[in-house]
Protein backbone atom coordinates (compact mmCIF):
# COMPACT_ATOMS: atom_id res chain seq x y z
CA UNK A 1 0.00 0.00 0.00
CA UNK A 2 1.17 3.46 -0.74
CA UNK A 3 -0.69 6.08 1.30
CA UNK A 4 -0.09 9.77 1.04
CA UNK A 5 -2.37 11.23 3.71
CA UNK A 6 -3.75 10.06 7.02
CA UNK A 7 -7.25 10.22 5.53
CA UNK A 8 -6.33 7.52 3.03
CA UNK A 9 -5.10 5.02 5.64
CA UNK A 10 -7.77 2.42 6.39
CA UNK A 11 -8.88 2.05 9.98
CA UNK A 12 -6.81 -0.83 11.31
CA UNK A 13 -7.93 -0.34 14.89
CA UNK A 14 -10.31 -2.80 16.46
CA UNK A 15 -13.91 -1.64 16.82
CA UNK A 16 -14.76 -0.24 20.23
CA UNK A 17 -16.91 -3.23 21.21
CA UNK A 18 -13.90 -5.53 20.68
CA UNK A 19 -11.96 -3.57 23.26
CA UNK A 20 -14.83 -3.25 25.70
CA UNK A 21 -16.52 -6.56 24.87
CA UNK A 22 -19.93 -5.00 25.44
CA UNK A 23 -21.25 -7.56 22.94
CA UNK A 24 -21.92 -10.02 25.79
CA UNK A 25 -18.47 -11.62 25.60
CA UNK A 26 -17.43 -13.62 28.62
CA UNK A 27 -13.79 -12.87 29.24
CA UNK A 28 -11.77 -15.77 30.62
CA UNK A 29 -9.59 -14.98 33.62
CA UNK A 30 -6.65 -17.35 33.20
CA UNK A 31 -5.91 -17.26 36.92
CA UNK A 32 -9.35 -18.76 37.63
CA UNK A 33 -9.38 -21.08 34.59
CA UNK A 34 -6.04 -22.95 34.52
CA UNK A 35 -7.00 -25.27 31.63
CA UNK A 36 -7.14 -22.32 29.21
CA UNK A 37 -4.04 -21.39 27.22
CA UNK A 38 -3.29 -18.43 24.97
CA UNK A 39 -3.29 -19.26 21.25
CA UNK A 40 -0.21 -17.32 20.21
CA UNK A 41 0.67 -17.59 16.53
CA UNK A 42 3.85 -15.57 17.13
CA UNK A 43 5.13 -18.12 19.63
CA UNK A 44 7.60 -20.63 18.14
CA UNK A 45 7.75 -22.88 21.21
CA UNK A 46 5.08 -23.57 23.78
CA UNK A 47 5.98 -22.12 27.15
CA UNK A 48 4.58 -21.17 30.50
CA UNK A 49 5.66 -20.38 34.02
CA UNK A 50 6.03 -23.23 36.49
CA UNK A 51 3.13 -21.64 38.36
CA UNK A 52 0.80 -21.89 35.33
CA UNK A 53 1.98 -25.36 34.29
CA UNK A 54 1.51 -26.79 37.80
CA UNK A 55 -2.01 -25.32 37.92
CA UNK A 56 -2.72 -26.92 34.51
CA UNK A 57 -1.41 -30.25 35.80
CA UNK A 58 -3.58 -30.10 38.91
CA UNK A 59 -6.67 -29.39 36.75
CA UNK A 60 -6.04 -31.92 33.93
CA UNK A 61 -4.67 -34.97 35.77
CA UNK A 62 -8.10 -35.82 37.26
CA UNK A 63 -9.43 -35.75 33.65
CA UNK A 64 -6.89 -38.37 32.53
CA UNK A 65 -3.98 -36.27 31.22
CA UNK A 66 -0.49 -37.54 32.07
CA UNK A 67 2.31 -35.06 32.86
CA UNK A 68 5.94 -36.16 32.54
CA UNK A 69 8.50 -33.63 33.75
CA UNK A 70 11.90 -33.78 32.08
CA UNK A 71 15.15 -31.91 32.51
CA UNK A 72 16.13 -29.81 29.52
CA UNK A 73 18.54 -27.05 28.60
CA UNK A 74 16.57 -24.68 26.38
CA UNK A 75 17.63 -21.14 25.60
CA UNK A 76 14.48 -19.03 25.35
CA UNK A 77 14.41 -15.51 23.94
CA UNK A 78 11.26 -13.56 24.68
CA UNK A 79 9.55 -10.78 22.75
CA UNK A 80 11.19 -8.15 24.99
CA UNK A 81 14.63 -9.67 24.17
CA UNK A 82 14.93 -11.14 27.67
CA UNK A 83 16.86 -14.44 27.54
CA UNK A 84 16.47 -17.36 29.94
CA UNK A 85 17.87 -20.87 30.12
CA UNK A 86 15.01 -23.22 30.90
CA UNK A 87 15.85 -26.35 32.87
CA UNK A 88 12.48 -28.10 32.74
CA UNK A 89 9.84 -29.04 30.23
CA UNK A 90 6.73 -31.15 30.61
CA UNK A 91 5.32 -33.65 28.15
CA UNK A 92 1.54 -33.86 28.40
CA UNK A 93 -0.26 -36.92 27.03
CA UNK A 94 -3.98 -36.42 26.54
CA UNK A 95 -6.51 -39.29 26.87
CA UNK A 96 -7.54 -39.25 23.21
CA UNK A 97 -7.69 -42.13 20.77
CA UNK A 98 -4.99 -42.26 19.56
CA UNK A 99 -3.24 -40.34 22.35
CA UNK A 100 -2.13 -36.79 21.57
CA UNK A 101 0.90 -35.38 23.32
CA UNK A 102 2.66 -32.05 23.44
CA UNK A 103 5.62 -30.43 25.18
CA UNK A 104 5.61 -27.18 27.13
CA UNK A 105 8.85 -25.47 28.16
CA UNK A 106 8.72 -24.30 31.78
CA UNK A 107 10.02 -20.96 33.01
CA UNK A 108 10.95 -21.21 36.69
CA UNK A 109 10.08 -17.61 37.48
CA UNK A 110 7.08 -15.36 37.23
CA UNK A 111 3.46 -16.04 36.48
CA UNK A 112 3.25 -15.96 32.68
CA UNK A 113 0.33 -17.95 31.28
CA UNK A 114 0.84 -20.92 28.99
CA UNK A 115 1.31 -19.95 25.36
CA UNK A 116 0.27 -22.46 22.71
CA UNK A 117 2.77 -22.22 19.87
CA UNK A 118 2.09 -21.83 16.18
CA UNK A 119 3.45 -25.37 15.59
CA UNK A 120 1.04 -26.83 18.17
CA UNK A 121 -1.88 -25.05 16.51
CA UNK A 122 -0.77 -26.32 13.10
CA UNK A 123 -0.44 -29.88 14.45
CA UNK A 124 -4.02 -29.66 15.71
CA UNK A 125 -5.07 -28.49 12.20
CA UNK A 126 -6.53 -25.28 13.60
CA UNK A 127 -7.96 -22.62 11.31
CA UNK A 128 -9.20 -19.19 12.25
CA UNK A 129 -11.75 -16.89 10.66
CA UNK A 130 -11.14 -13.34 11.85
CA UNK A 131 -13.65 -10.52 11.67
CA UNK A 132 -13.41 -6.96 13.02
CA UNK A 133 -15.43 -7.73 16.15
CA UNK A 134 -15.12 -11.49 16.63
CA UNK A 135 -13.09 -14.55 15.70
CA UNK A 136 -13.98 -18.17 14.97
CA UNK A 137 -11.89 -21.32 15.23
CA UNK A 138 -12.21 -24.73 13.60
CA UNK A 139 -10.29 -27.64 15.09
CA UNK A 140 -11.68 -31.16 14.62
CA UNK A 141 -9.47 -32.59 17.39
CA UNK A 142 -10.98 -30.11 19.86
CA UNK A 143 -14.46 -30.75 18.42
CA UNK A 144 -14.70 -27.13 17.27
CA UNK A 145 -16.41 -26.26 14.00
CA UNK A 146 -16.42 -22.54 13.26
CA UNK A 147 -16.90 -21.96 16.98
CA UNK A 148 -16.75 -18.43 18.29
CA UNK A 149 -13.43 -17.88 20.03
CA UNK A 150 -13.20 -17.09 23.69
CA UNK A 151 -10.99 -14.22 24.81
CA UNK A 152 -9.01 -13.74 27.99
CA UNK A 153 -9.26 -10.64 30.12
CA UNK A 154 -6.01 -9.62 28.38
CA UNK A 155 -7.85 -9.81 25.01
CA UNK A 156 -5.99 -12.88 23.69
CA UNK A 157 -7.75 -15.80 22.01
CA UNK A 158 -7.73 -18.69 24.48
CA UNK A 159 -8.39 -22.40 24.13
CA UNK A 160 -9.48 -24.89 26.77
CA UNK A 161 -7.11 -27.90 26.82
CA UNK A 162 -9.67 -29.79 28.92
CA UNK A 163 -11.45 -30.39 25.59
CA UNK A 164 -8.65 -32.85 24.77
CA UNK A 165 -9.71 -34.78 27.87
CA UNK A 166 -13.29 -35.15 26.67
CA UNK A 167 -14.65 -32.07 28.49
CA UNK A 168 -16.60 -30.00 25.96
Amino acid sequence: FNFTTMDEIPNLHAPSDYLSFKAAEKLINLEDNPTFVIADIRCTRAKGSRYAVEKLQKALEPLGAIFEWRKCNTKMTFANNDVSILEWCVIITFPTSPPIYTTIDVLDRGYIPILMSLQQQMSLRMTYALEPDKAYVTCPLLKMNHERCQFSNTRHIVLDLARLCGKV
